[in-house]
This record gives structure tokens, sequence and C-alpha cells, in this order.
């Protein structure tokens, strides 16, 4: 799963945790990455959502996707195979 977490969240985030705000480099962050997750999993238990609905692995992206970055074609679907090749290692 890939993840664009909203910038206004992650600075207040940072600020709560005296981090100073650097939002590309806050997406690399384990324990941001750790409190979203967390988060995740609290709202997947609460909406009752089987293991397969929970996501086990995903990665923070600082840039929304767009057709400018070509993650997605003019009519707002995300292009599989740019993603792919754009997100795998």
């Amino acid at each position: 799963m890939v993840i664009v977490p909203e910038e206004d969240w992650v600075k207040k985030w940072a600020q709560t945790k005296g981090i100073e705000f650097n939002f590309q480099a806050l997406c690399s962050n384990a324990d941001l990455k750790k409190d979203i997750s967390d988060d995740m999993m609290r709202l997947a238990t609460e909406k009752k959502l089987s293991s397969l609905e929970k996501p086990k692995q995903f990665i923070l992206y600082p840039e929304a996707f767009s057709m400018d970055n070509n993650l997605l074609t003019p009519t707002f679907k995300l292009k599989r195979m740019q993603a792919k090749i754009f997100f795998m290692p």
C-alpha cells in the first residue's frame, strides 16, 4: 500500500514529538510510520475488518499522485504499470 499523508497532520505530529518539520524527510521516519500503522489497525479493528482487509505493509510517499508525476491518467485513474515500476524496489 502507498500512503500519501496529509502535510498538515504530519506537521502537527512533528510538533507534538518536538521534531523539526521536513515533510519529505518525515515520510521516511519510522516513528511516523508506526503511529500511522497503529491508527490504521485501530480503525480496522473498530470497523471489524477481516485480516485480508488490513494492510500488512505500506510506504509513505510525500507527493500526491498526479498526471504531472505520470501516476494518473487524464481521467484520474492509476497507471498501474508506472506505479509498479515507481514503487517496487
